[in-house]
């Protein structure tokens, strides 16, 4: 990692693990003339993202994207929208969870009777919507329903891959299958992890736990590759 500080974290030149978001992994895509936040946490991350990207001198950010609706990382793009003009960006099928709907996608439909500040939404109407092969500032998109029916990773070829929850993340480089209790289809879930190890990358950056920096791709094929009746 290039530079790490209490909060700050640049994990490979251009790509920024916001760490005072709470909720999900938030990353902080810097390129020249494009600034893209992927994924924005829990209802109250907003102004933490919008300070981090100050202090990196970034002027603007130009994209919200979201690699699906639950609100643990949907939950602040509805106000950094406010606060940036950014335009959100989200798969076709999961947009009507952010517009319309009332109920919280699974499992945040139980989990909001539990905790209700969780029910507290802001819904707004996606600026964009997405499809497989769409770009977004040079990241492509994969649709990798599964966890939720229009969950996406989002992929710069030969480089990284920004994977939301299709697949988790542990400590020591250490990639995990999907989380079974909370898929929503798990059989679709294993299939689109499937899809992401037949793709080319170096780093993978998941929704939780720390980011995978070398060899990503590879390391899932090994995994695929001892499941059984999984081939890439």
């Amino acid at each position: 990692m290039l530079y790490t500080g209490r909060y700050h974290i640049e994990v490979i030149p251009g790509v920024h693990w916001v760490r005072s978001v709470v909720g999900c992994n938030c990353w902080l895509v810097v390129e020249p003339g494009n600034s893209i936040v992927i994924d924005t946490g829990l209802p109250g991350n907003a102004r933490r993202i919008v300070n981090y990207a100050k202090q990196l001198g970034v002027s603007a950010i130009s994209h919200i994207i979201l690699t699906h609706a639950d609100i643990d990382h949907a939950g602040s793009a509805s106000e950094l929208k406010s606060l940036t003009g950014a335009k959100i960006a989200v798969h076709t099928i999961e947009a009507h969870y952010m517009t319309t709907r009332t109920e919280l996608p699974f499992p945040f439909c139980w989990v909001s009777r539990l905790i209700p500040r969780l029910s507290r939404f802001a819904r707004f109407t996606p600026d964009i919507l997405l499809d497989e092969s769409d770009s977004v500032g040079g990241l492509r998109v994969v649709h990798t329903p599964g966890h939720t029916p229009g969950s996406i990773c989002l992929l710069k070829k030969g480089e990284s891959i920004f994977t939301g929850d299709a697949l988790r993340t542990h400590a020591r480089d250490k990639l995990l299958t999907p989380s079974r209790p909370t898929a929503m289809d798990m059989p679709r879930a294993m299939d689109s992890m499937k899809k992401i190890a037949a793709l080319d990358f170096t780093s993978l950056f998941g929704g939780h736990g720390p980011p995978v920096i070398s060899k990503a791709s590879a390391k899932l094929r090994d995994i695929v590759a001892n499941l059984p009746c999984c081939q890439v």
